[in-house]
């Protein structure tokens, strides 16, 4: 992933340590994924795994996040018909946005919202196979 572009407006100490950023996978090549999403042996999505070498998992919906992991490592696939406000995920009392092309990082445990309106769209997230060593290289230029 490109970690790299990371910047210390997207670190966050408050309320816990997290990274909750946008702009570092490029847009173009974001909706290429965004579009193959159906299809995870399409070529974007296996140049993907081939780049990055980070496991991941597609989830339909943000609910079937596991959010027993020592890193919750989120990258989120908005529908871009859902223009509901997003309020999906806190962390810690803190309002994390569920908008596309923006990641989530934290060793701290999540709670994910259910949508209680009548037509509900599906809140489809690339969970990330990163573990503490990898996250703590991410934030280590932070700290």
């Amino acid at each position: 992933m490109y970690w790299s572009r990371l910047t210390k407006r997207q670190y966050h100490t408050d309320p816990v340590e997290h990274i909750y950023a946008t702009g570092i996978f490029p847009t173009t090549r974001y909706d290429s994924l965004y579009e193959n999403q159906n299809n995870l042996q399409h070529e974007v999505w296996i140049e993907l795994d081939r780049e990055f070498r980070t496991g991941f998992e597609f989830k339909q919906d943000i609910n079937d996040v596991d959010t027993k992991r020592e890193v919750t490592a989120l990258w989120f696939f908005k529908d871009r018909n859902d223009r509901l406000k997003g309020k999906d995920i806190t962390l810690q009392g803190k309002v994390i946005f569920y908008q596309p092309n923006h990641f989530l990082l934290t060793t701290s445990t999540i709670q994910i919202h259910k949508r209680t309106n009548n037509w509900t769209f599906n809140r489809p997230v690339i969970q990330l196979d990163l573990n503490i060593n990898d996250y703590n290289k991410i934030t280590k230029k932070f700290k």
